[in-house]
């Protein structure tokens, strides 16, 4: 069968138009990791808090297993809001999660994180650096309260239309 030229354009379309399609959706959900992946990952961190201790953050920190292409692990003190654990910013352990303030200087530390974890868990969203992109975008995280503790974890999208995952 001989294809003319008009039948190769149309077959080329086509092919472009897949790909930007795909293009576009990995852009607009900029990451693999689903609100499940984000669930069980605070689960995990849980389970190695109750049987290390304290000494979880430190496990939490450094190992991969608690951070990946934009998805990591943070916690704080719910007595206080002291950060314990971050899974890729270190520089913010020790400091008061309550302070924490978006590119508009919009308090989400404390009256979108800490005020909104609950023990049976909790999703918030909110603005928020993504560590792969280096861009702000809208971050949908997961939140439980457990021992004193808040465990956070969330996903990042550009995508507006998406639903909160609650």
């Amino acid at each position: 069968m001989k294809l003319n030229n008009l039948s190769l354009v149309v077959i080329a379309a086509i092919v472009i138009y897949i790909i930007l399609v795909g293009v576009v959706y990995y852009e607009k959900t900029s990451s693999l990791e689903t609100p499940e992946m984000v669930q069980a990952l605070v689960a995990k961190a849980i389970k190695l808090y109750d049987e290390k201790g304290t000494d979880a953050f430190l496990v939490i920190n450094d190992n991969a297993e608690f951070h990946g292409k934009q998805l990591y692990v943070y916690m704080f003190r719910d007595s206080d809001g002291i950060i314990v654990a971050h899974g890729v910013n270190k520089s913010l352990i020790g400091t008061n999660i309550d302070d924490l303030t978006d590119i508009n200087d919009k308090n989400i530390g404390k009256t979108i994180i800490h005020d909104s974890a609950t023990k049976d868990g909790v999703w918030v969203e909110y603005y928020w650096k993504d560590p792969e992109t280096q861009k702000v975008l809208l971050k949908y995280a997961w939140l439980v309260k457990h021992d004193g503790y808040v465990f956070g974890s969330g996903i990042y999208t550009t995508d507006e239309t998406l639903e909160n995952p609650n």
